[in-house]
């Protein structure tokens, strides 16, 4: 695998007195993000904030593998500093992760031999825009992709100031742009999204591109008794009873 070239001047093991100090109040958080992080685990400023607690990924790891437990490859895109990467790659034979910041994959690659996980994951270092123009890209990944996950980036940490999330505010795409390329690999996708998102979007958004009856699954997320965001699922494998009798929406507490 070969070596994501990276910003020799970033750091990228701490301590508390070397983060930067927009990230010093996540220090105290630093065993949630990552159990090993004591062994060696890398992350720059952007990753203090943005990587997906441990528990909260092993939960959506879980949640897949048991809807779709023969699944070969999942694909996780805008992944990261690996977070949800790794747990993918406990329980799924093949990742995919695709990053655009090389100093992410660096870390990424060297979280994943912490972890032990290195040899089931193979990084696409792309910008997914740009990458998703790619017609023969798209089409190989069609026939070899299972599920498409993705915690496409919210903005930062001010995504909490407004008391509905705008999801045409996603970045790089708005939702429906985002999802639809998404589509075109595999019927089966998951978003991880902030928990004050509107709803409303995601119904129009999956009529729009899967047809009038289409459904999404929106599961909410907790930890340490806080909703920490949601998981919108599409494809058949990801509807189940429960979803029939609730209206698609259910807390499922880690």
């Amino acid at each position: 695998m070969p070596i994501i070239p990276h910003d020799p001047t970033e750091l990228l093991m701490h301590s508390h007195h070397t983060l930067p100090k927009n990230c010093k109040k996540y220090w105290d958080h630093r065993y949630l993000l990552f159990s090993k992080f004591d062994e060696g685990v890398y992350m720059n400023s952007e990753l203090w904030y943005s990587v997906t607690p441990e528990n909260i990924a092993l939960f959506l790891a879980k949640l897949f593998y048991y809807c779709y437990p023969e699944a070969e490859t999942i694909m996780d895109v805008f992944s990261g500093g690996g977070g949800n990467t790794i747990q993918f790659a406990r329980y799924f034979p093949k990742v995919l992760a695709l990053e655009r910041n090389g100093t992410n994959i660096f870390c990424t690659q060297n979280n994943t031999r912490v972890y032990g996980v290195q040899e089931k994951v193979s990084f696409i270092h792309a910008d997914w825009v740009e990458f998703a123009q790619q017609q023969e890209e798209i089409k190989r990944l069609s026939s070899t992709v299972d599920i498409i996950f993705s915690s496409p980036p919210w903005g930062g940490p001010g995504y909490v100031k407004n008391k509905t999330f705008d999801l045409d505010l996603l970045q790089p795409a708005p939702l429906k742009a985002i999802l639809q390329t998404f589509l075109r690999i595999t019927n089966h996708v998951g978003l991880f999204l902030p928990r004050n998102s509107n709803l409303d979007q995601l119904a129009e958004a999956t009529r729009e591109l899967l047809g009038e009856e289409a459904r999404c699954r929106v599961v909410y997320v907790n930890l340490q008794g806080y909703c920490k965001g949601i998981v919108a699922l599409w494809g058949p494998k990801f509807m189940t009873s429960e979803q029939e009798t609730n209206g698609g929406a259910e807390e499922l507490p880690y």
